[in-house]
């Protein structure tokens, strides 16, 4: 154990471990929930074009992207934080340094997935959370969205109060493996 760890908590976790081998893993995982359990996470990419993540994360080109000017809403987007890749996981003392699951934990990833180029946003609650209308500046449809689902998309807009936002539609690019939004 650390150095940092008090000695009578390292005896303690040593007789523990003694008793009961996956209980210190359990114990980590009891750590993280109370730590994340009730927070919320809002991911974002800077990448609008990529075609890896219109697969993974929009049905397959079939759902949408919301685009945002995030300096209209700074209370919304406060403390952005930029995710970190990684062939390794973060090391840290979880049960001393537990607000280190947040900072290290929820903002690394697998350098697998570094095209993403993505930002997290933590909120102190889970649910939905209410951003300021006019920072919503554009919706990007994906390039096999049904046609119902534009329609119903542009019917939420105009019925809502989102007259403002930008609607675009993505295509494949007839030369290259890309995506591109006109």
């Amino acid at each position: 154990l650390s150095r940092n760890v008090p000695s009578a908590l390292a005896a303690q976790l040593a007789d523990d471990h003694q008793k009961n081998p996956g209980g210190f893993e359990s114990l980590l995982a009891k750590v993280k929930e109370m730590v994340l359990g009730l927070k919320g996470i809002l991911s974002l990419s800077a990448c609008p074009n990529s075609i890896l993540m219109w697969s993974h994360y929009c049905e397959s080109h079939t759902g949408f992207a919301l685009g945002f000017d995030v300096a209209k809403d700074i209370p919304f987007f406060t403390a952005p934080a930029r995710v970190r890749y990684s062939q390794a996981y973060p090391a840290y003392a979880y049960l001393i340094e537990s607000d280190k699951i947040l900072s290290h934990g929820i903002s690394t990833k697998s350098h697998l997935w570094s095209y993403e180029e993505e930002f997290r946003i933590l909120k102190n609650n889970d649910g939905l959370h209410a951003f300021e209308k006019n920072c919503l500046v554009e919706i990007i449809l994906g390039c096999r969205i049904s046609n119902a689902n534009k329609a119903r998309i542009q019917q939420l807009m105009t019925g809502h109060g989102y007259g403002h936002v930008v609607l675009r539609e993505a295509r494949v690019s007839k030369t290259k493996y890309e995506i591109e939004i006109p």
